[in-house]
Parts: structure tokens; C-alpha cells; sequence
């Protein structure tokens, strides 16, 4: 028998040991990482992942995606011409086909608008039960006179109807 400073004879065997052949071959132990150890290498996957992430979502809401049509947007101010005899308070601007409206005031409302938006006059929807009023549809431009003419039948009737139910000796 060896003592335990000395090395092992060849005809004896650790338990770690196996033999292959004639050679004696050592196994691998498997070291397992300590479950509280904090390795900063597992997780540079995912703050790449998230510093792209942020940077991404930074410039789309910043720079936003380049638009392919080339619509910019314009400030346009939009004159009424109005020949219904209305006030222009019964009047809105509608933008198609994105839908935002703007009212007159003395005859003058500005809306922001793409270059490929069009307008439209109508009744405004708190005076829509006493007229009806749409013109064509006309692309924006920064500076517009609006025309709204109405044939004298219609709006004479217009008038009268407008007038019947914002009567003030009633």
C-alpha cells in the first residue's frame, strides 16, 4: 500500500479515474456556477437588444418614417365667400380623406392639411338639423377663397327654416 504523500502505482486506480485502453483517462467534473453569482456576459444579448430597441422607437417617434408619396404638411388659410346669406358660424371645413374639421370666424379658418388632402365646406353638425350644405371638393392650397353659393330656391328655404327655429320671439 502507498502512503498518502506518495503517488498512486499504476496498477491503482482513483475513483475519478477510468480506464480506456491501457491508459488510465481522468473524467471531467462538471463545475456548476453558484446560482446567486451575477455574470453580466449572460445578459449583453438582451441590453443590445433593448439599447436598439429604444433607439428605434426614439426615431420613429422623433424623426418618424420617411413618407413615399412626398405629402408635406401646409398651413392653410381658408377664406369663405359667402353667398347663401348664412353667417359663417353655420359653416366648417372638413379635410378628406383624413377627416379633421376647423371653423370660420369672420369668414377665416386655418387648418394644417397634407398637399394631399382636399377640402370641403359644410354645416357645421350643431345647426345640421335646420340646412344641408356640401360644395365640391377642392385641393388645399396654402391661400384659398372659398365660394358658397346657393341656388335662390334652395335658399330661401334654407333661410327661412334657419330662421323658424333660432326665432327669438318664440
Amino acid at each position: 500500500m502507498s502512503s498518502p504523500n506518495q503517488p498512486p502505482q499504476p496498477d491503482q486506480h482513483r475513483p475519478d479515474e477510468q480506464l480506456v485502453g491501457d491508459a488510465p483517462r481522468k473524467r471531467r467534473r462538471l463545475v456548476k456556477p453558484k446560482k446567486n453569482q451575477f455574470d453580466i456576459n449572460d445578459y449583453l444579448p438582451y441590453i443590445f437588444g433593448l439599447v436598439v430597441l429604444i433607439g428605434a422607437a426614439y426615431w420613429y417617434f422623433t424623426q418618424g418614417v420617411p413618407n413615399p408619396r412626398g405629402e408635406k404638411m401646409i398651413t392653410a388659410e381658408l377664406t369663405l365667400q359667402n353667398q347663401c346669406g348664412l353667417v359663417e358660424d353655420a359653416y366648417i371645413i372638413t379635410l378628406e380623406p383624413s377627416g379633421p374639421t376647423a371653423k370660420f370666424s369672420n369668414g377665416h379658418a386655418t387648418i394644417e392639411a397634407s398637399t394631399y388632402s382636399y377640402v370641403v365646406v359644410k354645416a357645421d353638425p350643431a345647426y345640421k338639423s335646420s340646412f344641408s350644405i356640401e360644395t365640391p371638393r377642392q385641393k388645399v392650397e396654402p391661400k384659398m377663397l372659398i365660394p358658397v353659393i346657393c341656388d335662390e330656391g334652395r335658399a330661401r328655404s334654407v333661410l327661412r327654416t334657419f330662421n323658424q327655429q333660432f326665432d327669438k320671439n318664440k
